[in-house]
């Protein structure tokens, strides 16, 4: 047993001994210049024209130094990789040809032209891989960059516009009229969307915002309770409802919409709505109506 020890002692010193020995030696690399692209992904959006896509060249100095290669003069090669974008219809590339040519510098640049397309559309993807370099120069780490073209398209720009619906019953003042009710973005959100319209009466006399409705696949809704602007010191507010009798009205959640595939026509079933603001008499709070229209069913049909 202790001759085992012994042994194993000795071993373990030997192993000692040869890595101090194989420390105590200079690490050599034998790496040459070489190309490399900066990103291995970017984005663009599809209205945005085109990306550039810089890439360098790094020319060996010792051992681990890599600095730019200010002055490099070779000509680098590359092949585009289609996956789901389609050269010609998403996207173009410069230099065309498939070379790159450095000439006295450290940098060269591939550009990505983007081509707009209307409508709605999924994000497009394509490759871009170095394949070779001349005049010493080796492809680095970073051969190849992924392009995803983005899509700028609102995805329910084909719904905006104006749209018109005659006939709507006023429950208080009689009669039948018309609205014509006018759909937008609203910045930064993309299911928000912005409706006027909805007030003709009140035009003249309160400052009236848009309503917001919120999209989601094909239906548009308008919550209840929005506040629209002020009037005599009041909040001036939308209110959706369901239905009015002779005894009042009964308020609904939303006034909601099915958009047309074509968002031709907006229809909702039932339709109808208030504006008003609160006024107290007498202790007791009443809401003054300003407008208000009701349908079974209403058809808003796009007229531009």
């Amino acid at each position: 047993m202790m001759k085992i020890k012994a042994f194993t002692r000795i071993l373990a010193m030997s192993g000692a001994i040869f890595a101090l020995v194989s420390c105590n030696q200079k690490a050599e690399f034998h790496t040459a210049s070489y190309v490399a692209i900066s990103a291995s992904s970017v984005e663009v959006r599809e209205d945005a024209g085109y990306i550039d896509i810089p890439v360098y060249a790094y020319v060996q100095n010792g051992d681990l130094s890599f600095p730019r290669a200010e002055s490099a003069n070779t000509v680098v090669t590359f092949e585009v990789i289609p996956d789901t974008a389609v050269e010609g219809e998403n996207y173009t590339i410069e230099p065309a040809g498939g070379v790159l040519t450095f000439n006295d510098k450290s940098e060269a640049v591939l550009r990505v032209n983007v081509v707009d397309h209307e409508g709605i559309d999924d994000t497009k993807t394509l490759a871009v891989r170095l394949t070779g370099a001349t005049n010493g120069y080796d492809l680095g780490g970073m051969d190849e960059v992924t392009v995803n073209i983005t899509d700028s398209d609102h995805p329910y720009a084909h719904i905006f516009g104006t749209y018109r619906c005659d006939g709507l019953e006023d429950p208080l003042g009689g009669g039948t009229g018309s609205l014509e009710l006018t759909i937008s973005p609203v910045s930064g959100n993309y299911s928000a969307l912005s409706i006027e319209g909805f007030a003709p009466s009140a035009a003249g006399n309160v400052d009236l915002n848009a309503v917001i409705g919120t999209a989601a696949g094909q239906l548009l809704s308008i919550t209840t309770g929005q506040t629209l602007g002020r009037y005599e010191d009041a909040d001036v507010t939308f209110t959706a409802v369901s239905s009015f009798t002779s005894d009042g009205y009964y308020p609904a959640n939303a006034l909601t919409f099915s958009i047309a595939d074509d968002g031709s026509t907006l229809t909702s079933a039932p339709f109808g709505y208030l504006i008003g603001f609160p006024v107290v008499e007498n202790g007791q709070t009443y809401t003054s109506i300003i407008d208000t229209y009701v349908k079974d069913e209403a058809v808003f049909t796009k007229v531009q």
